[in-house]
């Protein structure tokens, strides 16, 4: 088989095929436009680390909230696992509170720097701590949520003073 020949016409007879135009650049030809683009990286990769330092500096306190969320109001632990959760929160925070216990852990907690004014009721606290040590002083199930709703306030709204 042969090739077909290419038209004869005298049309086409002296047409030359023309090229593609060469393409053009993303990239910035000109200086200031490259210092731009420089600097917002630069931002870009600041505000980045801001941001992952912030969220490696309050990650115990999403996983204090998570586990206080997951206890149960009918557990008969209920009380000591939601002391706990905030002693160790509050150790973390101080080595000096890792010793704290009854009035005194009641002081720091209320007198803890927080965001919006939150305040531990004086009864609810002294039966919190009481029922820590004997069994015969329970919590009722009021009680239980209004604590539970405290120290998940608390441990959303304390300031720590190497974060900011």
């Amino acid at each position: 088989m042969t090739q077909p020949a290419p038209p004869g016409s005298y049309i086409l007879r002296d047409l030359n095929e023309v090229g593609l135009p060469d393409h053009v650049s993303w990239f910035p030809q000109t200086l200031g436009w490259k210092i731009v683009g420089v600097v917002a990286l630069i931002i870009l990769v600041y505000c980045l680390y801001q941001y992952t330092r912030r969220w490696w500096q309050n990650r115990y306190r999403l996983e204090a909230i998570k586990v206080a969320e997951s206890l149960s109001l009918d557990d008969p632990k209920f009380e000591y696992k939601l002391f706990v959760i905030i002693k160790r929160v509050l150790g973390h925070l101080n080595e000096k509170h890792q010793a704290l216990y009854g009035d005194d852990f009641i002081k720091v907690v209320n007198e803890f720097p927080v965001k919006q004014p939150l305040t531990l009721e004086p009864i609810l606290g002294q039966s919190w701590v009481s029922s820590l040590t004997s069994q015969k002083a329970c919590l009722v199930n009021s009680d239980k949520e209004k604590l539970k709703l405290f120290c998940l306030n608390w441990l959303e709204l304390h300031q720590n003073k190497e974060i900011q």
